[in-house]
């Protein structure tokens, strides 16, 4: 007869077993990314636009990051992105900028003397 250990020990290595049989799905995939500096914010939207925020402005991928655009603030240091519920795109750098058209315009809505690092 098992003893109540070794039962528990066969028992989760069948588990482990299954767990690595079954297929993952889950994985990255490199892509080029933007080409303007060192990425410092990536923020994707519910419809899946990518944001990203490097040293030299944003960039944007409507195709799940195989292609990026400039989207302005061009030589700014991005130090965060966020995107609200009605879509804007909130840009934390020295002060922080609003864009209300996925990054085509930015309107500069609080200055401060200090970046934003948390938006």
């Amino acid at each position: 007869m098992l003893s109540k250990t070794s039962l528990t020990l066969a028992c989760m290595q069948l588990l482990m077993l299954t767990g690595l049989a079954q297929p993952q799905s889950d994985f990255w995939v490199q892509t080029n990314g933007p080409d303007g500096g060192a990425v410092l914010a990536l923020r994707s939207a519910a419809d899946g636009r990518l944001f990203a925020g490097a040293d030299n402005g944003v960039f944007y991928s409507s195709d799940g990051g195989q292609t990026w655009r400039r989207r302005g603030l061009v030589g700014e240091y991005i130090r965060e992105l966020e995107i609200t519920e009605e879509g804007d795109i909130l840009a934390g750098v020295l002060g922080l900028y609003r864009s209300k058209d996925n990054g085509v315009t930015w309107n500069k809505i609080l200055s401060i003397t200090g970046g934003v690092d948390a938006i």
